[in-house]
């Protein structure tokens, strides 16, 4: 049986081994999927093949964080930043809380669960086709 989704692609880029690796399980039985440890590596793996549906992207990370990330991307590749979901959880920082608020992509608390994370991304995926039309 084929998905109407079954062609989307998610890239997935959280640093957080298990939880990544929970995510694509969840994930991959519905999209393609693609992960990255981190900011630097998604962004050279975009830089080679940018042809992906939704980004989601964890805030806090190592090295480049989600609100570094999507500042290149801005300056980069500006026609992905409406696809990037952020994912959000724990503590923040004051930048990253004042990101939050003026940034209008959508966000998923962390935790998630797989039919919340599933119900959000048909969402956004069906309006970016829908807007795409």
């Amino acid at each position: 049986m084929t998905n109407k989704h079954s062609r989307a692609r998610i890239l997935l880029i959280d640093d957080d081994p298990m939880l990544a690796k929970t995510t694509l399980k969840i994930l991959s039985k519905r999209f393609e999927t693609v992960h990255a440890e981190n900011g630097k590596k998604a962004f050279a793996l975009l830089e080679k093949d940018d042809h992906f549906d939704v980004i989601l992207c964890d805030l806090a990370m190592p090295e480049m964080s989600g609100m570094d990330f999507y500042s290149l991307l801005q300056k980069e590749r500006p026609h992905l930043n409406n696809r990037i979901v952020f994912l959000t959880g724990g503590a923040f920082t004051l930048e990253a809380k004042d990101f939050l608020t003026t940034v209008k992509n959508p966000k998923i608390e962390k935790p998630y669960n797989a039919k919340n994370l599933i119900e959000a991304l048909d969402t956004i995926i069906n309006s970016s086709h829908k807007s795409a039309t």
